[in-house]
């Protein structure tokens, strides 16, 4: 029972950190991209000519998740230890960082998901911290937090 438990929380815990790392694959087609912020008239970055269009490019930094979400596939009966937890961290600290460059460009990250409800970038926000949630319970409380 203990380790159906563990498995479902560690494939939740995967299937989150996959999907935020494939929202940059279908981000920029399906999304509005980042938006310059409320200044005057919000505009998306990729109308400037000269810097703007990189901001969009950013995004890719969520890929990195797809590491620690491999890693936890690979060793799913096992409990998470604290090389991969410390793994985990390190990425979300790169996959962020390097979204958060955006907004050296042009981008307001947080304008482009709350007022412009940008909802790609939103779950993938959410899924990661969803999974930081589940990294914790795997990690430190184990199993008796999910019983």
């Amino acid at each position: 029972m203990r380790r159906d438990i563990h498995i479902c929380v560690s494939l939740l815990y995967a299937a989150l950190l996959f999907y935020a790392a494939s929202v940059p694959f279908f981000w920029p087609t399906n999304g509005i991209g980042f938006v310059a912020g409320p200044r005057s008239a919000p505009f998306t970055c990729s109308e400037l000519m000269s810097s703007g269009g990189d901001a969009n490019a950013m995004i890719i930094g969520f890929v990195g998740m797809s590491i620690p979400a491999l890693h936890r596939v690979i060793l799913m009966p096992k409990p998470m230890g604290r090389v991969e937890f410390g793994l985990f961290l390190v990425s979300i600290a790169l996959s962020l960082g390097i979204v958060s460059l955006a907004t050296l460009d042009c981008a307001e990250i947080l304008h482009t998901m709350i007022w412009q409800k940008d909802f790609g970038l939103v779950s993938a926000y959410g899924a990661v911290f969803m999974a930081l949630v589940l990294a914790f319970i795997l990690r430190k409380t184990g199993l008796r937090a999910v019983l």
